[in-house]
């Protein structure tokens, strides 16, 4: 099912999230966290929304990514995923 979908490659992105979130260390923090933490918070909107079966259109989180991060960004390019399969729920 398409929902079923969204919501595994949402989870996947959060989870990614809190991974680099908890990162203390190793890897230098591309991102703000407060950036990250706000988008987290959106994509969590974006689970609410297909569990309460309303839709509603995307926070548009994929143009900020492609404007401002890094193009060889993994943890963008998940988020990314994630909103587009959202999107198709539309």
């Amino acid at each position: 099912m398409r929902t079923d979908k969204a919501k595994r490659k949402i989870n996947y992105a959060i989870e990614k999230i809190d991974e680099y979130l908890s990162n203390n260390g190793g890897e230098k923090k591309i991102v703000p966290e407060d950036q990250i933490i706000r988008i987290k918070k959106m994509l969590g909107v974006y689970l609410s929304n297909i569990d309460n079966n309303r839709i509603e259109s995307d926070y548009g989180i994929g143009h900020h990514i492609t404007d401002s991060w890094p193009m060889d960004f993994d943890l963008g390019t998940t988020i990314i995923s994630a909103e587009l399969e959202y999107n198709k729920l539309l």
